[in-house]
């Protein structure tokens, strides 16, 4: 549980920063939600590397981490790509909405996630009524896909970051 640990961590201490002034920034509250959308993937992350879960158990977990991906990406798409680019401009960043097409160019394994819509409703969390479907969710599912997504979701967010907060370059369009 070090990766879920350290994550748990780094939330605290993001919230604590963003708790100091009396009104958080939109840029503080991008950060806390991708504090906390790492939070949840280091403890699926947790659970796979050091409890070492197998077969459906194995699944299982892998459905949380692919449920995950696809509500924050939903969330990123639907509202935090806007506030974004709000704090980009504001800031008189160069970040704009074809540097974020660009930078996701980078990462194609985000392009999975929206196939998780299907697992995330059968599978993880929403759990199909109907028993079988459980089953045939999980043979859907690989290991190599859902971490690709996340590991390429997470470049991608970390590359947001450092642009919004001035520690990088967006790329040129």
């Amino acid at each position: 549980m070090k990766q879920f640990s350290k994550q748990a961590q780094h939330l605290n201490k993001t919230i604590a920063l963003a708790s100091q002034n009396s009104s958080t920034t939109e840029t503080e509250e991008l950060l806390v939600r991708f504090s906390i959308f790492q939070l949840d993937c280091a403890l699926s992350l947790s659970v796979l590397n050091e409890c070492k879960p197998v077969g459906f158990a194995r699944k299982q977990v892998l459905a949380k981490l692919a449920h995950c991906l696809y509500e924050f990406d939903d969330t990123f798409n639907h509202h935090m790509k806007r506030v974004i680019l709000k704090v980009a401009d504001e800031k008189e960043s160069m970040l704009t909405g074809k540097n974020l097409k660009l930078i996701k160019k980078k990462y194609p394994g985000i392009n999975n996630i929206t196939k998780f819509h299907d697992i995330r409703n059968k599978l993880s969390a929403h759990y199909d009524k109907n028993f079988s479907t459980l089953f045939s969710s999980a043979e859907e599912l690989t290991e190599t896909e859902v971490l690709v997504a996340h590991d390429d979701s997470a470049k991608f967010y970390k590359e947001i970051i450092e642009v919004l907060i001035g520690n990088k370059s967006p790329p040129s369009t």
